[in-house]
């Protein structure tokens, strides 16, 4: 496993789509644990509100990484500084 430091919005399209990929998954166990409706929309929404704060987790106030398995990104991850 290689941890590749995100600098920079370069890497926005695999942030997307990991983002994407686990933010449906979490929406659908919750919408049959819970009984919940979220919806693709309601999905879609989030995804573009987290990625348009995305600057937030990186430097100099973040981190944040994209984590790689035999060349390919199958998680990320990211801290940011509290106030």
């Amino acid at each position: 496993m290689l941890l590749k430091r995100v600098t920079n919005g370069n890497d926005q399209a695999e942030i997307r789509r990991l983002l994407s990929e686990y933010v449906v998954w979490l929406f659908d166990n919750m919408n049959h644990q819970w009984d919940m409706a979220f919806t693709t929309e309601d999905v879609e929404s989030y995804i573009e509100e987290d990625m348009q704060s995305f600057a937030r987790l990186l430097p100099p106030n973040g981190r944040f990484y994209l984590a790689q398995l035999n060349g390919e990104f199958v998680g990320m991850g990211g801290i940011k500084q509290l106030n």
